[in-house]
């Protein structure tokens, strides 16, 4: 698959879309969850909210539209930027000034850990957006009921 690159506009419209669904999409399979029937529903239950995604992301506004997969790779690469920032912030040597969205660490640090390098001058910008949608305890937007 070729690489998309997204405009702003288009990342925080996934973001709004993710922050709705991604309880669904990225549950994972409860462990009670034996029988094939009901390896069937969950699997049924993603499939149709993976088509809801796909569907708000390319109606009305979608100037361009995105297939399923070029979605699902996103939100691959947005969990990476999730991990891979949370694991800098806790990280003991380093520091983030949410003001200036900088992180603080010694010069040697990219050296050590090259995929940081990215953040050395600039946090991440959607940081806000990934926690609101791969972090448990937050609370999300309340649904709203489609009659």
């Amino acid at each position: 698959m070729e690489h998309v690159s997204w405009t702003d506009d288009e990342e925080m419209r996934y973001f709004d879309v993710l922050k709705r669904h991604s309880r669904c999409i990225m549950r994972p399979m409860p462990p009670n969850v034996t029988s094939p029937w009901d390896i069937a529903v969950y699997e049924d239950e993603v499939k149709k909210t993976w088509a809801c995604v796909h569907t708000e992301m390319n109606w009305p506004w979608g100037p361009r539209p995105f297939t399923l997969e070029q979605l699902r790779y996103k939100l691959e690469e947005l969990q990476s930027r999730y991990d891979l920032f949370s694991a800098l912030l806790s990280h003991p040597n380093i520091t983030w000034d949410r003001t200036t969205n900088a992180i603080r660490a010694s010069p040697y640090f990219p050296l050590f850990h090259p995929s940081a390098a990215r953040y050395a001058k600039h946090g991440e910008k959607h940081w806000d957006h990934l926690r609101l949608v791969f972090e448990e305890d937050l609370p999300r937007p309340r649904r709203r009921l489609v009659l």
